[in-house]
């Protein structure tokens, strides 16, 4: 924990598909990483995991190898989400309950001195820099994109709010 390996821009809302194709790439672009991670935290962990398991069940024999190995990890919601889980439902655990509670074993002493919110402490950081970051693409990004842009294209070229004609 603490070191973010790897980042993506998801595009409308995050997806399922979405993260299971931002970690396919990053293992892909990594190999070995998958082979020291113990540990898979993220917010939505249980669906993340329901999906991997569907995925492999499906697939049989034939099932994506970095599917198998993800789910041999340990696959837990990180401690800062887990208050928006469903963990008991009528007196029972719940899936997440059973396999993606931080709180319980065996998640609890492999996260003991970890910090499974710093990439949610670092996107809160990086946040505040959108401010500034904001008009310096306006004042140099936007038109130099504008003077590249081929003048054959049949309308405006849209810039975060400016355009050129």
């Amino acid at each position: 924990c603490n070191i973010i390996v790897g980042y993506a821009e998801c595009f409308g809302s995050e997806s399922i598909s979405q993260v299971v194709f931002f970690l396919l790439q990053l293992f892909e672009l990594c190999p070995g990483m998958l082979d020291e991670l113990t540990i898979l935290c993220y917010d939505d962990m249980c669906h993340l995991k329901r999906y991997l398991q569907k995925k492999v069940e499906r697939g049989g024999a034939h099932a994506n190898p970095w599917y198998v190995k993800m789910l041999s990890m340990l696959m837990c919601v990180d401690k800062l989400h887990i208050k928006g889980h469903k963990v008991v439902k009528n007196g029972k655990r719940t899936f997440c309950g059973r396999e993606c509670d931080p709180r319980c074993e065996p998640f609890k002493s492999a996260l003991a001195d970890q910090n499974t919110e710093s990439s949610e402490q670092t996107f809160r950081w990086f946040s505040r820099f959108v401010i500034w970051c904001h008009p310096m693409f306006r004042l140099r990004v936007a038109p130099a994109l504008r003077a590249a842009a081929p003048s054959k294209v049949g309308g405006p070229l849209h810039v975060r709010g400016s355009a050129s004609r």
